[in-house]
């Protein structure tokens, strides 16, 4: 399925969150996955799926500095999500391996 048409098959669908405000949100490239961060707690993501989404996984090897967030859009390697800190850190995380 093309990108642009990933979310056609999704209805609205409301994400409870306890992270303080958001800060960032990136969706991965093939649609399946939304990650967010927010001003408390660790990066969090979501699958996403028929009938809505799954209980959301936290990446607390990215730390709880995270401003930024983006996965890559390259299809080849749409796994790699870039994560900045406010320190002026970029973390690279594989998806596939779950490490930082």
């Amino acid at each position: 399925m093309e990108a642009r048409h990933a979310f056609r098959r999704h209805k609205e669908n409301k994400i409870h969150w306890e992270q303080g405000s958001v800060y960032d949100l990136s969706w991965s490239s093939d649609g399946t996955l939304l990650t967010a961060v927010g001003s408390k707690g660790p990066v969090r993501s979501w699958r996403l799926g028929r009938g809505g989404h799954k209980e959301g996984e936290e990446h607390k090897g990215l730390g709880s500095n995270i401003e930024r967030l983006a996965w890559c859009p390259e299809s080849t390697s749409a796994h790699i999500l870039a994560a900045a800190e406010y320190e002026k850190v970029v973390h690279l995380w594989d998806q596939r391996s779950a490490s930082v």
